[in-house]
């Protein structure tokens, strides 16, 4: 409004001076090209630029004009007019033209189109035209005299307004269509009152009334309805979003560099605003009493975003329609930064109180009771599907960053957690901030009654916070514990002790379960694999002779095996060591009552799926039962090619060169020749050798 004045000022001016000349000593000139020609002249040094118009017409009584399609040039022959208008009506009192003074009574402008650029250094306005130094000693002493202006009143009616903001990249057009603006008491000094309305090319309509003055003091309510905030998302710099439409009032007063209150009540319809990795997308509500500068505000606000789905980073989602408000109060910081202070925020059913301290290490402090977790995997998409319940409290939580530092305490009172197709878990202590690291205190997990106790830690907060975790459980119940973390009921029975040192990463390109590294001690005392007997696995391995071999050995008289394929063993111990996430041992033993599995390979945790070598020696009673002897002997020995499925339902496989070895050493081509005689048994037991392609021997 200040710039649409200051030109329409100028050339007014200089065409009613020209005008009341004319006016009074030859009339007659006002439509001659002499006359345009002299007019175009004095507004070009003026303005810098050229001034047309098409028709004036004057009166002396009292003395008004109308200029009919005036046109302001732009900055050069390729660029739109400055201004362009249909019809510029203009009202004086007589009286004051006498002492030089132009009072005008109204200034009317219809029909009218002002373009304007904005640069880094402020909005393009036209100057006066600069001349050389000896010009200017040859102009007359009164050459500057000239006549004052006041207005008592402008109207606009339906002048459109184009601003080329070239500040932002890329540039942003902002067109104010069909304005209409009723102006009073315009003046240097004293506030204009005023009242206006339009509409915004890109969508919305802007009103507002109250007071201005030119030298930029305001007392104005403005009220806007459904404008679109496209234009405005090349403010925010690169890699953000904004959309939606903003509706509500706007109150300011004082001056507008350093104003004494505003007033802010908004709604933002269909929003969608994205900075960095946080998004809200739907309707948000606003209010705001502040006061001071843009660069620094100060006061209080109060945002609902209950409404709106808000996003951070993939790691949080809040659905439309659960609670999600902040209300606090913007101060100056001891180092002239701005924070905010004495903040109450609520998200669902988890509220506190907080402060965010600005400046070179931004501080946040959060202070919370205790909230159920009831519900929260629906907003935390890594807690989907775990069924969490339980509170969790946060006393006195502060976080600065650069460098990183968290100090305060996270309370878990027996968090629930029920893992996919297992139990649940409780989760009990806390996690205490200690600056640059979190430790555990007392932090247990509770399973079926079975407690496993972690002492845990995380570091290198700034970076990829990596965490350390020493676990340990005594005598607890291996099926309880089997069904609740790896989803194996009723497989493994016995008594568990387990210690285990684990390092990893939890944040990084790299998912943590692949960072994992540790090892871990497991014992079982006497239990059972249930339906497991590795026995009875190798020797139906044999290349599909193991149940032939021991049918024959019964229709021979020999032994009968069936009592040694039981699932029962004495002891289950493991040492395992984690490397990228894959569990390797070279000391796992399963010992049965009558034979002893040792294995080694990898284990992979999620599913206890297993890729292992290893080897069974037989126990006396099983080796007296086989006719074998010196139990030192390798032939009490099987070598197990390999094992793989899983350690509730194993696969083994066996070479065909240690089943031969094995079975012929057995002595049953031995035991059918005295059964059958010489001839017959010869024959069968030719028929082994052929079939396991080894040599047995008679």
């Amino acid at each position: 409004m200040r710039i649409l004045m200051r030109v329409l000022g100028v050339v007014v001016l200089l065409l009613v001076a020209a005008l009341v000349a004319a006016a009074l000593i030859l009339p007659g000139v006002i439509d001659s090209d002499e006359f345009r020609e002299r007019v175009g002249v004095a507004a070009e040094d003026a303005l810098g630029r050229n001034v047309g118009y098409g028709t004036i017409g004057f009166d002396l009584f009292p003395p008004s004009v109308v200029i009919e399609q005036v046109v302001v040039a732009g900055e050069s022959a390729e660029k739109p007019p400055l201004l362009e208008g249909e019809r510029l009506e203009l009202r004086a009192s007589l009286l004051p033209l006498l002492a030089r003074t132009l009072v005008v009574d109204s200034l009317s402008l219809r029909g009218a189109r002002l373009n304007l650029v904005r640069t880094d250094t402020g909005i393009e306005i036209p100057s006066a035209k600069s001349k050389g130094e000896d010009a200017a000693a040859n102009e007359p002493d009164d050459a500057d005299a000239g006549f004052d202006l006041a207005v008592a009143r402008v109207n606009l009616d339906e002048v459109d307004i184009v601003l080329e903001d070239r500040s932002v990249s890329p540039a942003v057009t902002w067109e104010l269509r069909g304005m209409t603006a009723r102006a009073r008491g315009i003046s240097a000094a004293e506030p204009v009152e005023l009242d206006f309305e339009l509409e915004l090319a890109s969508g919305g309509k802007v009103s507002g009334s109250g007071d201005a003055s030119l030298a930029g003091v305001v007392d104005l309510e403005v009220k806007f309805s459904e404008v679109a905030l496209e234009p405005v998302r090349a403010y925010l710099g690169s890699g953000s979003t904004l959309a939606g439409r903003l509706s509500g009032t706007i109150v300011a007063v004082g001056p507008a560099a350093n104003l004494e209150s505003l007033r802010v009540d908004a709604q933002l319809s269909d929003g969608r605003f994205a900075l960095d990795d946080m998004e809200i997308v739907g309707s948000v509500k606003l209010v705001a009493d502040l006061h001071g500068g843009p660069a620094a505000p100060r006061g209080t606000f109060d945002i609902d975003a209950t409404d709106a789905e808000v996003r951070y980073d993939g790691m949080f989602t809040k659905p439309p329609g659960d609670a999600a408000t902040v209300q606090g109060k913007l101060v100056e910081g001891a180092d002239g930064s701005t924070g905010i202070d004495d903040i109450h925020f609520k998200v669902r059913n988890f509220k506190g109180t907080a402060s965010v301290q600005g400046g070179a290490r931004p501080r946040v402090t959060v202070d919370a009771p205790a909230f159920d977790l009831r519900g929260w995997e629906a907003l935390v998409p890594a807690l989907a599907g775990y069924s969490l319940s339980g509170p969790v409290q946060f006393e006195a939580l502060e976080m600065r960053s650069e460098p990183v530092e968290i100090r305060g305490r996270v309370v878990f009172e027996g968090v629930t957690a029920v893992l996919p197709d297992s139990g649940p878990v409780r989760l009990q202590g806390a996690l205490l901030g200690t600056g640059e690291s979190i430790e555990s205190e007392d932090l247990r997990l509770v399973a079926a009654d079975q407690s496993i106790s972690i002492d845990a830690s995380l570091s290198d907060l700034g970076r990829s916070v990596r965490f350390r975790a020493l676990t340990s459980a005594n005598d607890a119940d291996a099926n309880l514990l089997a069904t609740t973390f790896a989803s194996k009921r009723d497989f493994v029975f016995g008594l568990l002790t387990m210690n285990g040192d684990f390092r990893g990463a939890l944040a990084g390109a790299r998912p943590p379960l692949e960072t994992l590294a540790g090892n871990a001690r497991v014992d079982i005392g006497a239990g059972r694999l249930v339906g497991v007997s590795l026995l009875k696995l190798t020797f139906d391995r044999f290349e599909g002779l193991g149940s032939l071999a021991v049918l024959a050995s019964r229709v021979l008289g020999g032994p009968d095996l069936t009592p040694f394929y039981g699932d029962e063993f004495l002891a289950v111990h493991g040492v395992f060591d984690v490397v990228a996430g894959l569990v390797k041992t070279d000391d796992l033993r399963i010992t049965y009552p009558d034979y002893m599995v040792d294995l080694g390979g990898t284990l992979r945790i999620h599913d206890l799926g297993i890729d292992m070598q290893g080897v069974i020696t037989l126990g006396e009673r099983l080796a007296a039962t086989l006719g074998r002897g010196d139990l030192s002997d390798e032939a009490n020995r099987i070598r197990l090619a390999r094992v793989t499925g899983t350690l509730d339902d194993p696969n083994v496989q066996v070479s065909p060169e240690v089943a031969s070895a094995f079975l012929g050493r057995s002595g049953l081509d031995q035991k059918a020749g005295k059964a059958l005689g010489d001839a017959v048994g010869g024959e069968v037991g030719d028929l082994l050798e052929g079939i396991l392609g080894g040599s047995l021997s008679r």
